[in-house]
């Protein structure tokens, strides 16, 4: 097989459509699947902290962090404040999907994994 033919229209079930309550991102693929969805979309804030503000006490996010960002700033400005979220119990769970050329990391985590003081910390630049 050397091509695919996209032919025909599909219907989006509505009840099982909605994984997530909100989308931020300017990715425009997610974004146009959130919006075929029925799911509000938003331009990516500069930091973690705008989007829990955004989403308020309850609902799952979809962030899509698409443009490549240094991994001293993701972490200072997204990552941090989300494990400080997870730790406070602001946040009841964490999944993050790290996408390389040839790899996905896929990590998720919830605030009891937290105690598991006898693992070591890496820093995030180490697993790119």
């Amino acid at each position: 097989m050397n091509s695919i033919w996209f032919w025909g229209g599909g219907v989006i079930d509505a009840e099982r459509a909605r994984p997530f309550s909100m989308v931020f991102g300017d990715d425009p693929l997610a974004r146009g699947l959130a919006l075929a969805a029925g799911i509000p979309v938003r331009a990516l804030p500069k930091d973690a902290g705008s989007v829990l503000a955004a989403l308020g006490d309850e609902g799952l996010a979809l962030v899509v962090l698409d443009a490549p960002r240094e991994a001293r700033l993701l972490e200072r400005d997204w990552f941090g404040p989300l494990l400080a979220a997870l730790k406070s119990g602001r946040i009841g769970m964490l999944t993050l999907q790290l996408c390389g050329v040839d790899s996905l990391l896929e990590v998720e985590t919830v605030r009891s994994d937290l105690r598991y003081f006898w693992r070591r910390r890496k820093p995030l630049s180490s697993y790119a």
